[in-house]
């Protein structure tokens, strides 16, 4: 008598041996497709990361990069020594030198020395106001005004009287130089100096007689 127990075990046993047919016939088919598969695929291998730890090295100390040599030694090229420059002497033609004028030599010779002096003499002994005859000198010597071509030294002397005013009278050449103009410019000199300061109070007399030297001279 067929059992339920028996049925199963019957269909399992059956299922059993279809698989394992089917297995049989695919696995062949399967298997050489999956090569086929792997083999077309490219593969690329990648290395596993060491287990292994890594050594440390202590860093190399970093030397100096040596410095660059100047150009001129890498190149090894001496430089060219600037040659001294040549000194061009240009000779001028010598010029001609023009004489000079009369003008000119007149002008290069060197100029004659004048000089002019005067002195002042009283008519009246012991004169006791000597700074009124100092007035006397210096106001006349101002105004004399004489000059000479050539050499010469002469002395002329005029003789004058001045009242109690300091008016000038009885001008006269007492002594000559004898140059005319030497002469008439002593006198002009006296002229245009009067008048004079009154004559002092204290002074007694009426008028004052003085005696005026002018000397000249001119060298060269």
């Amino acid at each position: 008598m067929i059992t339920p127990e028996i049925t199963i075990k019957r269909a399992l046993l059956f299922s059993l041996c279809l698989h394992a047919v089917l297995f049989a016939i695919t696995a062949p088919r399967f298997q050489r497709k999956t090569i086929r598969y792997w083999i077309s695929a490219p593969v690329e291998l990648v290395s596993l990361p060491s287990t292994e730890k890594a050594i440390v090295k202590p860093a190399e100390p970093v030397k100096p990069a040596p410095e660059k040599k100047k150009t001129e030694e890498v190149n090894k090229i001496p430089e060219k020594r600037a040659e001294p420059k040549k000194e061009v002497i240009v000779v001028k033609p010598k010029e001609k030198v023009a004489a000079p004028k009369p003008e000119e030599k007149a002008a290069a010779q060197p100029a004659p020395v004048k000089t002019q002096s005067t002195a002042i003499v009283p008519d009246v002994n012991d004169f006791p106001f000597l700074y009124y005859l100092n007035i006397i000198q210096k106001k006349v010597t101002a105004n004399w005004n004489f000059d000479y071509e050539g050499t010469v030294h002469q002395k002329v002397v005029v003789f004058f009287k001045i009242d109690k005013t300091g008016q000038v009278y009885d001008q006269k050449i007492e002594k000559s130089s004898g140059i005319a103009f030497l002469d008439q410019s002593a006198l002009r000199a006296v002229l245009l100096s009067s008048p004079f300061p009154p004559l002092p109070g204290e002074y007694s007399g009426n008028f004052l007689g003085v005696h005026f030297g002018f000397e000249f001279k001119k060298e060269g």
